[in-house]
């Protein structure tokens, strides 16, 4: 009985340990968008001062000047604030798109210059600033040096068969369409869990590579790209 009494007891604080951790994450997930709160709550009252010139009222030339001198907060995080709250609000509460995330990683986010949105869709909360930020980069040099005739990526060929299986009207053909179009689904998931891009990198080495890449899964699909 004594043995039986060890492995309950163990048993008990194993599942107190993981029980615990799980609170852990949810307090600090909780405080952290009550931080974010009062980031946006600061960039509109930030932006309301730029508008309305308080800071010429307070004797200073620029906002910058004021955030400094009065708050400590230096110029970039002074216009990320607002950028923050332009963005990531509706001007009363954050957007659900961007419930989870950390300023940093907000910061990042914001940044995105060409289709943010659709950017938005490869993050998470769980990612690093690190991680964002080179996928940012990547992101943006890839939209600025890349033409739509150049450019083969996974949501392509999502979007082809997608396209295909709505327009087919063959029942047996259809199902063999999706089919298809789960697995490239499914890749694209797998690609995203692992944080990596699908979409091209700005490099002609590494377009060879991605386009070998998804030239080798059409032929697996039994597929040629048009």
């Amino acid at each position: 009985m004594k043995g039986m009494n060890n492995v309950t007891t163990y048993i008990d604080n194993v599942l107190y340990v993981k029980q615990d951790a799980h609170n852990f994450v949810a307090r600090v997930r909780s405080r952290l968008e009550r931080i974010f709160t009062e980031f946006i709550e600061i960039g509109k009252d930030l932006k309301l001062a730029q508008e309305n010139k308080y800071y010429k009222e307070l004797g200073f030339n620029t906002l910058e000047d004021l955030s400094l001198e009065l708050f400590g907060i230096k110029k970039t995080v002074c216009y990320n604030l607002i950028k923050l709250y332009e963005t990531c609000s509706d001007g009363e509460h954050i957007l659900p798109e961007y419930k989870g995330f950390s300023q940093n990683q907000l910061v990042e986010l914001i940044s995105v210059k060409s289709a943010p949105k659709k950017f938005l869709e490869i993050t998470k909360p769980e990612d690093s600033v690190r991680k964002i930020k080179e996928a940012r980069k990547l992101w943006d040099e890839n939209k600025n040096n890349s033409t739509a005739n150049d450019v083969k990526s996974i949501d392509d060929l999502i979007q082809k068969f997608s396209e295909r299986s709505e327009n087919e009207a063959n029942s047996k053909e259809k199902a063999i369409i999706e089919q298809k179009l789960q697995i490239l689904k499914t890749i694209k998931d797998f690609l995203q869990e692992h944080n990596c891009v699908c979409f091209l990198a700005p490099k002609s080495r590494k377009k060879a590579k991605n386009n070998k890449f998804i030239e080798s899964l059409e032929k697996y699909l039994g597929e040629n790209y048009e």
